[in-house]
């Protein structure tokens, strides 16, 4: 969890932006949730464009490890 004067990378929590599935996500990292083969992007600064909005998952991501 981000709070007070939380860094990622050493830039405050505040700098950054979060992309879910290509889609900017409101409000601060901390409060975004994540699920399974979303594709997460962390943005410091200005976002790229196109900001990356889909990954092909390996097929075995859904095999159990015993």
């Amino acid at each position: 969890m981000l709070a007070g004067n939380a860094t990622i990378g050493g830039h405050p929590a505040g700098e950054w932006s979060v992309f879910v599935n290509g889609t900017r996500s409101q409000g601060p990292p901390d409060t975004v949730v994540l699920h399974p083969k979303e594709e997460i992007a962390l943005v410091q600064g200005t976002a790229p464009v196109p900001v990356p909005a889909t990954y092909t998952f390996p097929a075995n991501l859904d095999t159990p490890v015993p």
